[in-house]
């Protein structure tokens, strides 16, 4: 395991469980990157196996947000002091992630050391920058400008596909070096019996699966 990010977790804020994902994606970022840097990283089978859950997990986020989010934000931009530029923007950003990560998948399948360093530390640092500018600039529009019900259906489309894919899989994924704040409140979010599975089962099984699908 590696060390939490800085903890920001309130149980009192919408944005607490939108952190940690995030969060989740900047920790893969790092490990991702550093993994990349080593010799012979295309040959890896975690490698690959990390960067498959990673890019999967990113899209089932993304595709939350494209449902139940940016809709709602685009019927509202009077109220919007921005506008809708900043959404264009990080519709455009997500295009060119999605084109960065067709590239990596196709590295890693050629074992092509060079392409994966080069769309690799591309796709990192795009990300890490699209991630900031949806929490600096972004979420506090949604913020101010949705209703709560619009922002419950937010969550909710994200737990959907989440339960979707499968939670067993996901949550010890989320919760991998996160602050234990943040893991109390994740897993509060949980029914008693998914939490229950979480600690006897799913998190077990991740741990023992760590060495195969890890950087």
């Amino acid at each position: 395991m590696t060390a939490g990010p800085t903890d920001r977790a309130r149980p009192d804020h919408p944005l607490t469980i939108v952190y940690a994902i995030h969060d989740a994606f900047r920790r893969d970022t790092a490990r991702f990157m550093a993994a990349i840097g080593e010799q012979r990283a295309a040959q890896r089978p975690g490698v690959r196996a990390g960067w498959e859950r990673f890019k999967r997990y990113l899209a089932l986020h993304h595709a939350a947000e494209a449902a139940a989010l940016w809709p709602a934000l685009r019927i509202e931009p009077a109220r919007a002091g921005g506008g809708v530029a900043p959404l264009t923007a990080l519709v455009r950003e997500r295009e060119r992630l999605c084109s960065l990560a067709l590239g990596i998948s196709t590295a890693l399948a050629g074992r092509d050391e060079s392409h994966l360093r080069c769309y690799g530390e591309d796709f990192c640092t795009s990300l890490l920058v699209h991630l900031d500018q949806e929490e600096t600039e972004v979420f506090p529009m949604a913020l101010a400008v949705l209703s709560p019900a619009k922002w419950q259906a937010y969550m909710k489309e994200q737990s959907r596909r989440v339960r979707r894919d499968g939670s067993a899989l996901y949550y010890p994924w989320l919760l991998d070096g996160a602050p234990e704040s943040t893991r109390r409140y994740v897993l509060n979010l949980l029914s008693p019996a998914a939490r229950l599975a979480f600690h006897t089962i799913w998190s077990p099984r991740y741990r023992r699966s760590a060495l195969s699908v890890r950087y």
